[in-house]
């Protein structure tokens, strides 16, 4: 099963190679992104949960939008769709590996949890170190799954100022029977 296979050795180190191979492609065609990573806190400990900055050209201080995953989207899928357009439109981003997905989870073995606005209010405490965003422009965004976790963060997190919720379940009931196998697996989790 595919959400059980991210402890796999061979499979965990399959993926750390492709996050490679995709960072030297970033740097290979001077892609203007930031490696940095969001210093994050749970009852398990202190983690950096890893994340790409892209600053919107052009401007001293620019509002910046989170952007986190959803059930099976890394970073790494969210920059390839979405990075430019942001960029285009004088918006930094911030595109998180929140606990539950990506490296987040494979590599920091973070699982999801309900409380997305910690992880949410993480990345705006990190943002607010950053001369080049403005903080009191922060939103956030999220696809699939993460029609749950931008609302959730929103209503949250009195930080941001807005928030786009693209798809995800309404009512997980309505549609538990209709979900295939490693879906209803990965909520049981």
């Amino acid at each position: 099963v595919l959400f059980r296979s991210h402890k796999d050795p061979r499979r965990l180190d399959a993926y750390k190679r492709g996050i490679e191979i995709y960072k030297r492609g970033l740097i290979c065609r001077k892609e203007p992104v930031e490696f940095v990573e969001v210093p994050y806190t749970d009852h398990r400990g202190t983690h950096k949960l890893p994340a790409y900055f892209m600053k919107a050209p052009g401007c001293a201080k620019a509002p910046c939008v989170v952007h986190f995953d959803g059930l099976d989207v890394t970073k790494e899928i969210i920059y390839a769709a979405v990075g430019d357009e942001f960029r285009r439109r004088g918006v930094s981003l911030l595109i998180v590996d929140h606990p539950g997905v990506g490296a987040a989870l494979r590599l920091l073995n973070l699982p999801s949890g309900h409380d997305t606005e910690k992880p949410a209010g993480a990345a705006i405490d990190y943002l607010e170190t950053r001369a080049d965003v403005d903080a009191n422009r922060i939103g956030i965004m999220a696809l699939s799954l993460g029609g749950y976790y931008s609302p959730r963060a929103a209503a949250f997190e009195k930080r941001i100022r807005a928030c786009i919720s693209l798809s995800g379940p309404f009512d997980w009931s309505d549609n538990w029977a209709s979900l295939n196998e490693l879906s209803r697996e990965t909520f049981r989790v």
